[in-house]
């Protein structure tokens, strides 16, 4: 069930032991504005979320130091908005803050290039996976092979040769003249994809200057450049030095003026199948113990979400009882999922000022009002059509709803407004055992459900809801895999 503001498109689907969930943005969407927007949407689908894996193309800075060739893999250990910065007489001084995954990916990293140095190949892996597409799409075989095969051309251009549009010397397959081309020593046939670890430079626009990707990779030690992470990172967990986001970029170009389309497909193939590799590592119980971050924008929307599910009920009509069912199912998922994070909320709430806590609780109770007021509405409506017999338990209903709505005027706390959450839904619900009939049975048994699991969530104490967060699975988010949908 998509969140009512998000635009995504999603697959999902499980990689190893984790369940995880892929956007397919819509061709053409690149740039920090758009993975922003993506990362926002997806949270607000999914808040559960452990970490992100922003898996995509980007282009490479080779040097003495790091021999990164097209079809290679970069891990980005840290990410640097090197756009950022202050312009001074003759140079530019970058201000932009590095930003790093969470130290679990880090240290899973360390696992897996071991596994791809002694162990694994990710030339054979790739070549497994596209063996198993080719079997399963044996109508699109021929578009598979041309897509997805490893191009033959991969010349590394001196900083000082020029791109000309018209005519240069890569514009020719084969080259006419590799004269101005780098001469790079050959390699093993079964390790032609390598795997580097490094800083991943990030700005809203194409890096496509041989010059200048020198010089950051030898004053910043960049490794890779590319448009989304920077963006998504901040999305994701806020602007903090260590967020819950890896970016791994498979390299189609070296950041110059000889850029091109050729190299795409088959870069986004090696970083999806490297990322795959890397779930593959991290244990499940790594995952399990991963915090998940909250703000107080976060906790907005699961609020938003949780009394959302009680507006819809009230306010909508089930056609069916197969399609009653599924609704149901779907929104007890999401109920489940919002409730479960208000816990993690109520652990780390300390972090947040007491102004942050006003704004808190007056968005949420403007939400909680609403759905009161909508409450009542439909309560009043119902009354005014009920027969002689349910006429007096719609008459002590409308006053349940009245006592809510006081309490409601009279918090002062976050905790109470999520305490008085679930009391509306209890209200919803009381007295409902067979005795009322007619449209409003529908979201009597959705707020009997809602309710029930406010009940098992809530604290030994009787106040806000507070259990463990314990998520059997673990959710990723792969933000820009290009076009090549990984087959889980």
């Amino acid at each position: 069930m998509r969140s009512e503001n998000d635009p995504n498109a999603y697959r999902l689907g499980r990689i190893g032991p984790h369940y995880v969930v892929i956007n397919r943005p819509r061709f053409g969407r690149s740039g920090q504005l758009p993975a922003s927007q993506i990362v926002n949407g997806m949270k607000s689908t999914f808040p559960g979320m452990r970490f992100w894996l922003l898996v995509g193309i980007g282009g490479g800075a080779p040097s003495q130091k790091a021999d990164i060739r097209l079809g290679d893999v970069v891990l980005g250990m840290s990410v640097l908005p090197y756009k950022k910065g202050k312009e001074k007489d003759n140079t530019f001084k970058i201000t932009g803050k590095a930003k790093e995954p969470p130290v679990e990916l880090l240290d899973v990293v360390t696992e897996l290039k071991h596994k791809l140095d002694y162990e694994l190949s990710l030339d054979q892996m790739l070549d497994t996976v596209l063996q198993r597409l080719l079997a399963s799409q044996p109508d699109s075989q021929g578009a598979l092979r041309r897509n997805y095969r490893r191009p033959s051309n991969d010349h590394l251009w001196r900083s000082d040769y020029i791109h000309g549009d018209n005519d240069c010397d890569c514009l020719h397959q084969p080259p006419n003249d590799t004269s101005r081309s780098i001469q790079r020593v050959q390699r093993d046939t079964e390790q032609l994809i390598q795997t580097h670890c490094g800083i991943i430079g990030s700005a809203d626009q194409v890096m496509k200057n041989a010059r200048k990707r020198d010089m950051l990779a030898r004053e910043e030690d960049i490794i890779c450049f590319e448009m989304e992470a920077t963006a998504a990172m901040e999305a994701a967990t806020g602007n903090q030095a260590l967020t819950g986001c890896m970016s791994i970029r498979g390299i189609s170009d070296y950041s110059d003026g000889h850029k091109n389309d050729l190299w795409h497909n088959y870069a986004a193939f090696s970083a999806a199948v490297c990322a795959a590799e890397l779930l593959k590592c991290l244990s499940l119980k790594t995952v399990l113990k991963m915090t998940i971050k909250l703000t107080l924008e976060d906790l907005k929307i699961i609020v938003h979400s949780a009394v959302s599910g009680v507006d819809a009920r009230i306010n909508g009509r089930l056609n069916t009882a197969d399609n009653q069912m599924k609704q149901l199912q779907a929104a007890n998922v999401k109920i489940q999922e919002s409730i479960s994070f208000l816990d993690n909320f109520a652990e780390n709430q300390k972090k947040f000022n007491e102004s942050e806590m006003k704004d808190m609780r007056v968005a949420c109770q403007q939400k909680l009002d609403e759905s009161i007021r909508g409450l009542q509405r439909q309560a009043k409506i119902e009354a005014a059509k009920a027969d002689y017999v349910t006429r007096a338990e719609w008459e002590k209903f409308k006053k349940q709803i009245e006592n809510t709505a006081e309490k409601s005027s009279k918090l002062a706390t976050v905790e109470e407004v999520f305490e008085t959450t679930a009391e509306l839904a209890e209200c919803i619900t009381e007295d409902v055992k067979g005795k009322r009939v007619g449209s409003v049975s529908s979201y009597f048994r959705f707020g009997s459900m809602f309710a029930g699991h406010a009940r098992s969530f809530r604290g030994i104490d009787g106040g806000v809801f507070s259990i463990a967060c314990n998520i059997r699975y673990s959710k990723l988010v792969a933000i820009r895999p290009y076009r090549f949908d990984f087959k889980r």
